[in-house]
């Protein structure tokens, strides 16, 4: 048995499946149908390999079993997905723990590390992994991932937290503060449920008050059913210690688009935030302008020092930590 580990959540690996299937075969056309910079690819092409679904030949990726894939994007159904997760490394074990009760994300990436080929000793690689194999069960059927744990019964909150969830593609990202954040999960949790009695309460414009609860719900911190509310994730993030909120913000930060390609842009010597930032609108050919580069810098900077992925060497110089790369992302030459 392959002793490989899958990188990012299963509907990556439909969405690359399915481009390469309708001829987006290279690597420069997987990026724009990704919408992301080409270097990316490499990472996002991994899942689908390890899986044995596509090969790459002669510099185009090539589907392998199109037959068996076809049920899966015309009848939905998900039996070969489910079929070739169920071989790899780990996910045995994972169903022997998991019968008849609940594993936290954690445990699940504990099980994953011994049982794959990495390396990882970290606890916040471990949640990482978790959360990742947790989604898998969950799209396929073999258990529910909800509020950082994996279960095997439906929890009571599964649809609040699966309502909560926003699309975490394209360059979508907090637009306030760590700080600001936090105090709106508290006025929230005391009964603020409208942008204009946030607005009220901390003296600020309506649009700045919204800015504070897109930012909160982007998270998982929120959900909107016609008032407010906090998420068990929001009410755990609240209430917990400051090394463990950042690491539940941390994971939540990493389902971003633009965050992992931060991550995986970002060198290893130290540089200039607002240089990564352009980097990004340049390889996703978004046409920033230089305000709004700096715009985005800004907002970016406090959430990855927050969260422990970059620290500041100076005002605006940051260099990475061992947890910015802890997704496993691969180098180019694995893939040549």
């Amino acid at each position: 048995m392959s002793t490989a580990r899958l990188y990012d959540n299963p509907r990556v690996t439909r969405e690359v499946l399915r481009l390469v299937i309708k001829g987006s075969n290279t690597q420069e056309k997987l990026a724009e149908g990704l919408g992301c910079a080409e270097r990316t690819v490499y990472n996002k092409v991994h899942d689908p390999k390890v899986l044995g679904f596509l090969e790459r030949e002669d510099g185009r990726y090539v589907i392998t079993d199109k037959q068996e894939l076809m049920k899966l994007f015309q009848l939905d159904d998900r039996a070969i997905l489910k079929k070739r997760f169920k071989q790899m490394a780990g996910v045995e074990e994972i169903n022997d723990e998991l019968v008849g009760g609940s594993l936290s994300f954690n445990r699940v990436g504990r099980i994953i590390s011994y049982y794959t080929d990495s390396e990882a000793i970290d606890e916040d690689a471990f949640s990482t992994y978790g959360r990742i194999y947790s989604q898998w069960f969950d799209y396929l059927g073999m258990g529910y991932a909800s509020n950082q744990r994996l279960s095997r019964d439906k929890p009571a909150d599964y649809n609040e937290n699966k309502t909560s969830r926003r699309d975490s593609s394209g360059v979508s990202y907090p637009k306030v503060s760590p700080n600001k954040v936090f105090e709106t999960l508290d006025v929230v949790n005391g009964g603020v449920s409208r942008s204009a009695e946030l607005a009220e309460r901390f003296d600020v414009s309506d649009r700045q008050a919204g800015k504070m609860l897109r930012s909160c719900y982007l998270l998982g911190l929120t959900v909107d059913n016609d008032e407010v509310q906090l998420t068990d994730l929001g009410r755990e993030i609240l209430t917990a210690p400051e090394n463990e909120r950042k690491v539940l913000i941390r994971d939540k930060l990493l389902e971003l688009e633009i965050v992992k390609s931060y991550c995986e842009i970002a060198p290893e010597e130290p540089f200039k935030n607002k240089d990564i930032v352009r980097k990004i609108g340049e390889e996703l050919n978004k046409g920033w302008s230089e305000g709004t580069v700096e715009t985005k810098a800004k907002r970016l900077y406090s959430w990855l020092i927050f969260s422990d992925l970059f620290k500041e060497v100076k005002r605006g110089t940051l260099v990475p930590t061992a947890t910015a790369n802890r997704n496993g992302l691969s180098s180019i030459e694995d893939y040549a």
